[in-house]
């Protein structure tokens, strides 16, 4: 019996997702040093769903390249994930201290605040 599209589709990004760590790692394997390999290999883990090693290579790229902002706003993402809120919420921070403008990192702080109940804050970010 055939698979359902969305399964296909699914299993077809999986697989996409697989390819580019791969790459990620061979980069890293012949230059440990590359900033962008560690934090783009940290978003393939997030994907797949292994968020505490996403959390292991973002870190990585933040000592290589600290003001990178979207490594901060993926280590949030995936410390939230893991429920570990208030260092999600330091770490958004840190996001928009390097790219003040950055929208979705002021929604997710903002929702990550609400959810430790801090409502007064996420409503002045929203303003």
């Amino acid at each position: 019996m055939p698979r359902p599209a969305t399964t296909r589709a699914s299993c077809s990004a999986r697989r996409t997702v697989r390819r580019s760590e791969r790459e990620f790692r061979a980069a890293l394997a012949i230059n440990p040093g590359l900033a962008l390999a560690e934090s783009n290999l940290a978003t393939t883990r997030a994907r797949l769903g292994d968020y505490e090693d996403a959390i292991v290579h973002y870190e990585r790229a933040l000592t290589l390249a600290p003001s990178n902002a979207g490594a901060h706003e993926g280590l949030a993402d995936s410390l939230a994930l893991l429920g570990r809120l208030d260092e999600a919420i330091a770490r958004y921070r840190e996001a928009l201290r390097w790219a003040p403008n950055a929208i979705t990192a002021r929604q997710s702080l903002a929702r990550t605040l609400r959810r430790t109940g801090r409502e007064v804050e996420a409503e002045d970010l929203e303003r």
